[in-house]
């Protein structure tokens, strides 16, 4: 946990991100886990122009530009439809719109 802790840290700093997500996607019996940085505005406008015609192909996209940690699983991921899928229902939280507020003043 403390080596994670120290590994999080570092990647926060390497990749100027305040948020660094775990993902962890089952993958033939075994769970992979990737580290993904915050979500940055090339990515989301790359992606979203696909995600209306191909979901699968935008959240490999998403995978591909956001993941800083353990990238050498990608493509094992990218290659087997039951993870890429699973990836995909959890990346809905990486990708999700925070709130504002707004008060009449």
């Amino acid at each position: 946990m403390e080596d994670e802790k120290k590994l999080v840290e570092g990647l926060k700093r390497k990749h100027n991100s305040s948020v660094i997500w775990r993902v962890d996607i089952p993958l033939d019996g075994e769970e992979v886990t990737l580290y993904l940085k915050k979500l940055d505005r090339a990515t989301y406008l790359a992606a979203t122009k696909i995600l209306q015609t191909d979901e699968l192909q935008a959240t490999e996209i998403f995978l591909k530009n956001l993941t800083v940690h353990g990238v050498e699983k990608l493509p094992k991921i990218i290659d087997n439809l039951d993870a890429l899928r699973a990836a995909q229902a959890t990346l809905l939280e990486v990708l999700a719109v925070k709130e504002a507020g707004i008060k009449k003043l």
